[in-house]
């Protein structure tokens, strides 16, 4: 567990091969995190009319609620790489972000750990939560990152 991250070292290591081809030869990986990730905005458009119908139907005895997305981060010198987690293991490359692009707010909680992930240039905001055994990783990704 060198980077971090609530994972065996042969976990940590498959994530990395799969991290490898995106990395520049210059670049290097600083922090591996496990977390959530859902948009703000996405979150509640998305999920409001079906929790509407779904309690209307139910009685109000079911009540769904949007799930984040697990996910993998791995911070480096340039970038910031994100790649699916099921069951603890690494999955495929989600999607990258610039790290020159990317601040985040002040993180808020103890057991989980959560804050908005700002990319400059656009007006897409991610929520990020880092609960236990992850929230220590979650707020050194915060510490690495500029506030917005």
């Amino acid at each position: 567990m060198a980077y971090g991250a609530p994972m065996s070292s042969r976990q940590e290591k498959r994530l990395l091969e799969k991290a490898a081809p995106l990395l520049r030869p210059d670049e290097q990986v600083e922090l591996i995190a496990l977390g959530k990730l859902g948009t703000i905005a996405g979150a509640i458009k998305k999920s409001f009319g079906r929790n509407v119908a779904v309690g209307i139907l139910t009685a109000g005895t079911v009540v769904p609620y949007a799930a984040q997305k697990e996910l993998y981060i791995v911070l480096t010198s340039q970038n910031l790489h994100f790649f699916s987690a099921h069951l603890a293991m690494a999955g495929d490359h989600a999607f990258s972000i610039p790290r020159s692009l990317a601040a985040v707010t002040e993180p808020t909680g103890k057991l989980i750990v959560k804050y908005e992930l700002h990319i400059q240039g656009t007006d897409e905001r991610f929520a990020l939560s880092f609960p236990r055994p992850t929230n220590k990783q979650g707020r050194a990704l915060a510490d690495r990152l500029p506030r917005t």
